[in-house]
Parts: structure tokens; C-alpha cells; sequence
């Protein structure tokens, strides 16, 4: 288990290509994945997630940037949903490894 985690943080996801972020009037945040045509609401931690996924941070330093602007939230909880989110992201074909 622990080397999967390892294996998961070394990793350095990229935002697929066309995917679509929008926020509407409401404050609503999406992302569109062109190529299922499905859409995935998100917060604002998981937008700042896909912003920093651009294929040169690793999920380590992804999930440090995210603590360093979310400063008031717990790090090992941050550390936890980052790593769920990307999973989940990665299983939606919204980032690629």
C-alpha cells in the first residue's frame, strides 16, 4: 500500500486537453470532459488541483502548493482529499499520468 502512495505522488498529472473549467454566476465550478461529454462539479481546492496539474509538478508538490494556499486547512486532510481527488480524476479521465 505504502508504495502505491509513493508510486501516486511521484506521478505528474496533466489536465486533459479541451477539458472546459467554468464557474457560473452562482459560484458553481465544472469541468467538461470533452471526450466522455461528462461534466464533474468541483470546489475551489479541486479547481486550484487541475490548474496546478500541468505535467511538471508531481502530485507531491501539487499537494504542497495546496497547503501553502490553503493554510488554514488541515495538512493531513489536505493531503488525503488532494490524493482522492486525483484518483478520481484519473478514473475520469479528466488528468492523465
Amino acid at each position: 500500500m505504502m508504495e502505491h502512495t509513493l508510486d501516486l505522488l511521484r506521478q505528474r498529472p496533466t489536465l486533459i486537453e479541451h477539458a472546459v473549467i467554468n464557474e457560473d454566476e452562482s459560484g458553481a465550478i465544472t469541468v467538461l470532459n470533452p471526450v466522455t461529454g461528462k461534466v464533474f462539479v468541483i470546489n475551489d481546492v479541486g479547481r486550484r488541483v487541475l490548474e496546478l496539474s500541468d505535467g511538471n509538478r508531481s502530485l507531491e508538490q501539487i499537494i504542497v502548493a495546496v497547503c501553502e494556499e490553503f493554510a488554514q486547512a488541515d495538512p493531513d486532510l489536505v493531503r488525503r482529499d488532494v490524493q482522492d481527488f486525483v484518483a478520481g480524476c484519473l478514473a475520469a479521465q479528466l488528468l492523465q499520468a
